[in-house]
């Protein structure tokens, strides 16, 4: 859910820079346009028949990576 206060907004801002920032970020990763996730809460990756994947977090969320991420997964992640 998004709240449209200016603080969430500058909070989602906050986010999105930091997960787009240099490459030597290692505590989040952006799984698609709509998903940013923090590295340490991931319990497990399931791989997709598509050659995509879900990303399954400890609070039994479970986020799609986009194709045009995969491969930065597979890479930040060593799969």
């Amino acid at each position: 859910m998004v709240s449209l206060r200016r603080s969430t907004l500058a909070a989602l801002g906050l986010l999105l820079a930091l997960a787009t920032s240099a490459a030597e970020n290692t505590r989040f990763f952006r799984a698609s346009r709509q998903h940013i996730v923090n590295l340490r809460f991931i319990e497990s990756v399931e791989s997709t028949s598509d050659d995509t994947y879900i990303i399954h977090l400890k609070n039994k969320i479970e986020v799609p990576v986009s194709r045009r991420q995969s491969r930065q997964l597979r890479e930040s992640l060593g799969l």
